[in-house]
């Protein structure tokens, strides 16, 4: 098989915010984190290190060599330059020899003999950005692996047009903000966090939909900051609506529950009142900072929002002391509320037919609170009808889920690979579990 038909057959993985992707055999594993990426064969100890970094100028890629071989290869020999790594970053594969460090312990290093291994490694940059490869081999050099490797590198495409890292997108939505808006204080208050007028606001959410939308970085900022200004405008910076103008707009919202506890604090979340209720605050502080919500299933909460023309905001538990109402109040009228927005806005599924009757559902348009639906109990009743029974579900996102009888094993298996990788990569990311509706309610699918 010649290597375009290879990589054909091989799995595709695009890297840390699109700035590469890259094909790698489908019986490799792949772990990736800030950044590096980790190949393995399925037998061996060889590997395939990548690691990439962004620079604000264009870098020399010897000086990045050389960084490596001091730092990761500080005892070798034996070093020649080889062939072309890859042919468009125009770089070549520089091979020797090297002993791992040595330990720190006198007498270990007298009774340890270390064993020269082979590696490669090679530098691609072009323009902003530059990835490392760096290819280990076994105390046995595995050919094979040695060649699929060099395969791997060789399949990488790198963004021309790379997307800013966060702290660069940070710094970018401060500057626009303050431009867009003279009269409104706005810094850095935090990893993708601002403070604006008083308020702390997250841009993850805002900072994924960037990354797939990279030239419309103005007008994603315009519509996430607008709403925020408008409210304070209206009120003076003191956010405080009634009752009459929120009811008829609360509604549901699925929420990750790793998301509340960094948004709460450390010291500042009860784990232990989490699971079937309302989530209690340990503290006074956290009840203004924190959502009003409640677990809902795997590692999701139930919180509660004020839909407004554009955004939509989270409702606080001083703010239902404000209202005088009750939790039980606001959670009957947010799911009466999302009865009515879909009888407003029907939601049309996709379905795929099976044997002997439908196998997957899915809303075949994107829709902010699609998720949310899962928490209306006349809705997940009419899901199970649909799919002939109980059924699991993923949820990869706010704006989408897919549902799958519980009877098709493999097309369950194959939606939790998709909802896991989905999960990554989408906008307002929920959970990379599966749930699983039956009579009885939600649950996690296990």
């Amino acid at each position: 098989m010649d290597n375009a038909g290879r990589l054909e057959h091989w799995t595709t993985h695009v890297g840390l915010f699109g700035w590469f992707q890259l094909a790698f055999p489908p019986s490799w594993s792949l772990l990736e984190k800030q950044g590096r990426i980790l190949l393995r064969p399925a037998e061996g100890e060889s590997t395939l290190e990548l690691t990439v970094s962004w620079h604000q100028e264009p870098v020399d890629p010897q000086v990045l060599l050389r960084k490596l071989l001091l730092t990761e290869f500080p005892r070798r020999r034996r070093m020649s330059v080889r062939g072309s790594a890859h042919k468009v970053a125009n770089t070549s594969w520089h091979a020797g020899e090297s002993l791992p460090v040595r330990p720190s312990s006198f007498w270990k290093r007298i009774w340890e003999r270390g064993h020269w291994r082979k590696f490669q490694a090679a530098v691609l940059c072009d323009g902003k950005l530059a990835i490392v490869a760096n290819l280990r081999h076994d105390i046995e050099v595995d050919h094979e692996f040695q060649t699929l490797a060099q395969l791997v590198v060789q399949s990488i495409v790198i963004n021309r047009q790379p997307c800013d890292p966060p702290g660069v997108f940070l710094a970018r939505a401060v500057d626009f903000i303050r431009q867009t808006h003279p009269d409104l204080t706005c810094q850095q208050a935090g990893d993708l966090q601002i403070s604006l007028g008083g308020s702390t606001v997250s841009l993850v959410n805002f900072y994924r939909e960037y990354l797939h939308r990279p030239l419309s970085f103005e007008t994603i900022l315009e519509n996430a900051v607008g709403t925020l200004v408008n409210l304070q405008k209206e009120t003076n910076g003191h956010f405080r609506p009634t009752r009459e103008s929120v009811e008829p707009r609360l509604l549901p919202m699925l929420y990750p529950q790793k998301s509340i506890q960094h948004a709460v604090g450390p010291g500042l979340f009860d784990a232990d009142h989490w699971e079937g209720g309302q989530l209690s605050l340990a503290t006074m502080e956290a009840n203004q900072l924190a959502f009003v919500c409640e677990g809902f299933a795997a590692d999701l909460a139930l919180t509660y929002v004020v839909d407004e023309e554009q955004a939509y905001w989270y409702v606080q538990p001083a703010q239902l002391d404000d209202w005088r109402m009750s939790y039980d109040e606001l959670r009957a009228t947010a799911l009466e509320n999302l009865d009515k927005h879909f009888e407003e806005h029907p939601m049309e599924m996709t379905v795929i037919e099976g044997d002997p009757g439908p196998t997957v559902a899915m809303p075949s348009k994107p829709d902010a609170y699609n998720a949310a639906r899962l928490t209306s109990e006349s809705f997940r009743e009419r899901l199970r009808h649909l799919l002939g029974g109980s059924c699991v579900v993923g949820v990869p996102n706010r704006d989408f889920f897919v549902a799958v009888s519980l009877h098709h094993e493999e097309t369950i298996e194959q939606i939790r690979q998709r909802v896991s990788i989905d999960h990554q990569h989408m906008t307002h990311p929920l959970t990379s579990r599966l749930l699983l509706i039956t009579a009885d309610g939600v649950s996690e699918y296990v």
